[in-house]
């Protein structure tokens, strides 16, 4: 699939770098990782030629582009995969806390003072921000494509580590408040 070229068939000027090899090499992939969707490949070719780069020099940056390409392609449907298993953890252990924050469990209990409810709204705004950084964290993740499923561990890392933290420090600070007072 070739990404349609400019109106008029050119292709935004490359910058031209400097004489130090790294930082022409990296000039020249960044400007072709960020037309790859825009350009077609002759299209972004022709202007890096016109800026002075060598046929090496652009073939090596092209296939640095189709590489992370390739990886950011074999990632999509693992990274779908993650979200959709932090989504439904992170929904499961709502569901267990608002359980026990909202029902009674004694006359006695921190309950009948109004503490399960604010005690879930704090838990889930602290929640949300968990949720947040963890999707955010599986959403820069970016394996190689021949160990796309393998990352998925990796990817849920984050996500999990922070919903334990969250809800272990709410069962310590809250279990007074659901709990009868000897009990």
């Amino acid at each position: 699939m070739n990404p349609p070229s400019e109106p008029q068939g050119h292709a935004p000027q490359v910058s031209r770098a400097g004489p130090d090899p790294a930082s022409r090499r990296h000039v020249l992939f960044t400007y072709l990782w960020a037309n790859r969707d825009r350009y077609t490949e002759a299209a972004v070719s022709r202007a890096a030629t016109e800026a002075g780069y060598t046929p090496d020099e652009i073939a090596a940056a092209a296939t640095e582009v189709a590489r992370l390409r390739r990886d950011e392609i074999a990632a999509r449907p693992v990274k779908a995969r993650a979200r959709r298993i932090v989504l439904v953890v992170y929904g499961i252990t709502f569901v267990v806390f608002a359980v026990l924050f909202l029902r009674p469990s004694s006359p006695d209990s921190a309950y009948f003072r109004g503490a399960g409810p604010i005690a879930l709204g704090i838990l889930g705004v602290v929640m949300v921000i968990a949720l947040l950084i963890g999707l955010a964290a599986v959403a820069v993740q970016r394996p190689p494509a021949e160990r796309a499923e393998a990352a998925l561990g990796v990817m849920l890392a984050v996500p999990i580590v922070l919903l334990v933290i969250v809800a272990g420090l709410c069962v310590a600070t809250t279990t007074p408040l659901i709990t009868a007072p000897g009990a």
